[in-house]
C-alpha cells in the first residue's frame, strides 16, 4: 500500500499556488457549492414543475446543466435564470435527421477532418462497425466552423431571458481523439499545409478557437470540459484553461483510473492541476458520474476532497440528486478556512471555522483516528474517532471550545487570547472553558493542553 505522505512533493507546488489565491472567493471555502448535469431522467421535474420543485432547485443548485433546445421549452429560464447550455466544442453530428448538421454536412464537407485518403474522421466516442456519431471538426479557420459555432451560439445568448452560459464539451488538445469509425486514432491531414497534422498545430487552433469564443461571448459563464492529463506548461494549455471560467473534471475524484502517491495518474497530481487552475484565477467542477459516484461513500469522498481544494468559487456535481432525494452533504457549510489543507495522522486534513475535513487517498491503508474534539457527521452522529478506507472521506462540523478565537485553528493566537482574558486585559468570554463565570489559569492550561494535541476539557 502507499502512504498519503508519498504523494507530498506533487502537493507542495499546490500549497504553495493555494497560498496567492489570483481570484475573489463568491463564498467562504467551507460552503459547498453544487452544480447539476441534467439528463432526460430530470424531465419529471423539470417539464411542468410545481413552486416548490422551482424553489428548491434554485435554493439548492445554483447552476444548471441543461440542453437549450430543451430548456427552451415552455420559458424555463423564467424560472430558472441561472442554466448553462450544452454546446460541443468540434462535434459535427452524423445523424442525417438532424437537419442542421445535415445541412452543414452538405454546404460545408471541407470542415470535417479528413485522413490522407481523403476518408472522413471522427471524435473518438461511441464508435464500432466503421462509424461514429460526431465527426471531428476542421478548427484551423476561425472563418470557417469556428464562426459558424459561435454564431449557433449566440442564438441562446441573445434570447430574453438570456442563457447564464454554456458547457463546452470535448476541449481535447490532444490529436489522439480524432480517430476512424472503428475509434482508432488517425492523423488529420492539416488543411493548411496539406502535411500530416502536428499535435502542436492542433493544440494552437484549438487554444485560439476557445479564445475566439471567449472573445465573442466576455461576459459569459464558459466551463471547459477538457483533458487534465496534459503539460500544463504549455501555453496553449494554459491559453485554453484561462479562456474559460471553471473547468470540468468529469469523473471527478471517484475516477477508477486514479492511484495513491505521486505518480502520473495519483489524486496528488490530480489536485495539483486543480492548484494550478486557481493560479491561473480559474475555478474548477469536480464533477461525479454514476455508478462511481453513486453511493452516499463515494459522495462523502467526493464532498470531502472538493472542500480540500476549495477558493469559494468551485462547485461540486453528482447528476443522480433531484428534487425527491437530495444528499444532505451537498449543504454543508464549514465556514471560512482556515489554511490549505495537510498531513495528518497518514490523511490530508483541512480546518474550518465550523468543522474539518479528513481524505485518504486511493490504495492507502486504512486509518483510524482519533478526532480532537467530539464532531458531527453528515449523516448526524456525533463521533469522537473515525475510519476512514482508501478512497473515503469524512466531512466533519463542529468546533473546539478551546479555539479560543473562534478562527478553526487551535494554535498559540488561541493561548494569547485565553491569556488576555485570564488577565482582564481582554473580557472574560470563550477561555471561560469550565463554566464558572471566571477566565483564571485553569482556563489557560486547558487550551495550552489542546493546542499541543491534548483533549479540550470543557467545563
Amino acid at each position: 500500500m502507499v502512504a498519503p505522505a508519498a504523494g507530498l512533493v506533487v502537493l507542495l507546488g499546490y500549497f504553495l499556488l493555494l497560498a496567492h489565491p489570483a481570484s475573489a472567493q463568491n463564498s467562504p471555502e467551507g460552503r459547498i457549492q453544487f452544480y447539476k448535469r441534467t439528463s432526460p431522467s430530470d424531465d419529471a421535474y423539470t417539464t411542468n414543475p410545481s413552486p416548490a420543485t422551482t424553489q428548491f432547485m434554485n435554493a439548492h443548485w445554483p447552476r444548471l446543466l441543461t440542453f437549450g433546445s430543451y430548456w427552451d421549452q415552455g420559458n424555463k429560464l423564467s424560472w430558472y435564470p441561472n442554466a448553462w447550455f450544452y454546446q460541443d466544442s468540434y462535434a459535427i453530428y452524423t445523424d442525417p435527421s438532424i437537419a442542421l448538421f445535415a445541412q452543414l454536412i452538405q454546404q460545408h464537407p471541407d470542415w470535417i477532418l479528413k485522413d490522407s485518403s481523403g476518408n472522413r474522421l471522427y471524435i473518438n466516442y461511441a464508435c464500432g462497425s466503421g462509424t461514429c456519431p460526431q465527426y471531428a471538426a476542421n478548427l484551423t479557420d476561425p472563418n470557417g466552423f469556428r464562426a459558424w459555432w459561435i454564431s449557433q451560439a449566440q442564438v441562446f445568448f441573445a434570447q430574453s431571458p438570456a442563457f447564464k452560459g454554456m458547457w463546452i464539451d470535448d476541449v481535447n488538445l490532444d490529436l489522439s481523439r480524432v480517430s476512424d469509425g472503428n475509434g482508432n486514432p488517425v492523423v488529420p491531414i492539416d488543411p493548411t499545409t496539406g502535411q500530416p497534422m502536428t499535435n502542436a498545430a492542433w493544440m494552437s487552433d484549438f487554444a485560439d478557437f476557445m479564445e475566439q469564443v471567449r472573445t465573442a461571448f466576455p461576459s459569459a459563464e464558459i466551463i471547459h470540459n477538457s483533458l487534465w492529463n496534459l503539460d500544463w506548461t504549455d501555453p496553449n494549455v494554459q491559453r485554453e484553461i484561462r479562456a474559460a471560467d471553471w473547468i470540468n473534471l468529469e469523473r471527478g475524484v471517484n475516477d477508477a483510473g486514479l492511484t495513491g502517491g505521486a505518480g502520473y495518474w495519483s489524486l496528488a497530481r490530480l489536485l495539483s492541476f486543480i492548484g494550478f487552475i486557481h493560479s491561473l484565477g480559474r475555478n474548477v467542477l469536480l464533477d461525479g458520474e454514476p455508478p462511481a459516484s453513486d453511493s452516499d461513500l463515494a459522495r462523502e469522498y467526493s464532498a470531502a476532497c472538493y472542500l480540500l481544494i476549495s477558493n469559494g468559487n468551485d462547485m461540486v456535481g453528482d447528476s443522480s440528486q433531484t428534487p425527491s432525494y437530495w444528499w444532505r452533504g451537498y449543504t454543508s457549510d464549514l465556514g471560512a478556512a482556515a489554511g490549505a489543507f495537510y498531513t495528518w495522522n497518514s490523511l490530508w486534513r483541512r480546518d474550518f471555522a465550523g468543522g474539518m475535513v479528513l481524505v485518504n487517498p486511493p490504495q492507502s491503508s486504512s486509518v483510524t483516528v482519533t478526532l480532537p474534539y467530539p464532531m458531527t457527521r453528515v449523516d448526524g452522529s456525533v463521533v469522537t474517532a473515525v475510519t476512514l478506507g482508501p478512497a473515503e472521506g469524512a466531512v466533519l462540523q463542529g468546533s473546539s471550545p478551546c479555539d479560543v478565537n473562534q478562527d478553526g485553528v487551535l494554535d498559540a493566537r488561541d493561548i494569547q487570547q485565553a491569556t488576555s482574558q485570564a488577565l482582564g486585559v481582554a473580557p472574560c468570554g470563550a477561555a471561560d472553558l469550565d463554566h464558572d463565570g471566571k477566565c483564571t489559569v485553569i482556563d489557560v492550561q486547558r487550551v495550552i493542553n489542546a493546542v499541543n494535541g491534548g483533549a479540550c476539557v470543557s467545563p
